[in-house]
């Protein structure tokens, strides 16, 4: 392992958890944008 394949490894985890987290944060937010709407819409 040298330098530059360590920093490209680093650099792929960094994206891969920042794509998590992007995702994530979407996903709650859709979920607190549809919850009220289907519970509004079972009343």
């Amino acid at each position: 392992m040298n330098a530059i394949s360590v920093i490209t490894v680093l650099g792929k985890l960094a994206l891969y958890t920042m794509g998590a987290i992007v995702a994530l944060t979407g996903i709650i937010l859709l979920i607190n944008l549809a919850v009220p709407s289907l519970l509004s819409g079972f009343r």
